[in-house]
C-alpha cells in the first residue's frame, strides 16, 4: 500500500495543471486573433515603415480593381473599404479551417483536469491509501 506524500501529489498534479494552462492560453490567443480578423480595418493596421503606408494602400487598391472586386474606376477609398470587407468576410473562416478545432471551452478543460487528477486529489484529501 502506498500513500502519496505531498511532494508526490504535487508532482502528479502540477503537470496536468500546466498543460491545461498552456492549452487555455493558446485558446485565448487564437480567440484574440479571430476577433482581430473579424473587426479588421486597414487604417488601424501597423506598418513597419510608416512612410510605406501610401504605397501599400495604393497596391491594395490596385489589386482590388485588377481582381474586379471593385469596379475599375473605383476610388482608393472604396477599394480599401472593399479590402477591409474581404478580410473580415474571408479570413476568419480560413484561419479556423487552417488551424482546425484544437481549442476547447473552459468546461472541457475542467473535465480533462478532473479526469486526470480528480481521483488523486480526492484520495489525498480523504487520506485514502493508494495501491502502487
Amino acid at each position: 500500500v502506498h500513500t502519496f506524500t505531498d511532494r508526490e501529489w504535487v508532482a502528479l498534479v502540477l503537470p496536468g495543471i500546466f498543460v491545461m494552462w498552456v492549452l487555455r492560453r493558446w485558446a485565448r490567443e487564437r480567440q484574440a486573433i479571430q476577433s482581430r480578423l473579424e473587426t479588421f480595418t486597414l487604417r488601424e493596421s501597423a506598418c513597419f515603415e510608416e512612410s510605406d503606408r501610401a504605397l501599400v494602400y495604393d497596391n491594395i487598391a490596385t489589386l482590388m480593381r485588377a481582381s474586379n472586386i471593385v469596379p475599375g474606376d473605383a476610388d482608393d477609398l472604396a477599394a480599401l473599404g472593399a479590402f477591409d470587407d474581404l478580410v473580415r468576410r474571408e479570413l476568419p473562416g480560413a484561419f479556423r479551417e487552417a488551424l482546425g478545432r484544437w481549442t476547447f471551452r473552459y468546461p472541457h478543460y475542467v473535465s480533462m483536469g478532473m479526469a486526470y487528477s480528480g481521483p488523486m486529489i480526492l484520495d489525498h484529501l480523504r487520506g485514502v491509501h493508494v495501491d502502487e
